[in-house]
């Protein structure tokens, strides 16, 4: 299920609670906060909207066959704070200030990223939309 940018619902917050661990779930942008907030996290809120971050990744999953750092976009990104809920989602991307760019919970198949990965102005942009592409196919195969 890909929760695209828009604003964190008690009814998306409920579906990953819910279902997390037997459907894949993929968000961008604001409804990383609903991945981050069901698993212990918390927001931070830190406007962003229009300005580009430089992100040193793992080069896994989304950022696979991209060099780090990466420039990527970001649209009204608010940051999600792990505590110690760092045993359940791992942080694989973060920004030069620290600010985490993107997280897996690798046993449930579900992934937060703070960033449009079709977005146009993101450096190695079609390389993150194909990866995308490719680990939503793999999961509903």
């Amino acid at each position: 299920m890909v929760l695209s940018s828009g604003r964190c619902t008690l009814d998306f917050t409920v579906l990953i609670h819910e279902f997390s661990g037997q459907f894949q779930f993929w968000a961008s942008s604001s409804n990383t906060k609903c991945i981050g907030s069901v698993f212990g996290g918390r927001v931070a809120s830190t406007p962003m909207h229009g300005r580009s971050s430089h992100t040193t990744h793992d080069c896994q999953w989304l950022f696979k066959g991209t060099p780090p750092p990466l420039s990527v976009s970001r649209h009204h990104s608010p940051v999600v704070v792990l505590h110690d809920m760092l045993r359940h989602l791992t942080v694989t991307a973060h920004s030069d200030e620290a600010e985490i760019m993107a997280f897996t919970h690798g046993s449930q198949s579900t992934y937060g990223v703070q960033l449009h990965p079709g977005n146009d102005t993101n450096e190695h942009g079609r390389a993150l939309l194909m990866n995308f592409l490719r680990l939503v196919e793999t999961c509903s195969a």
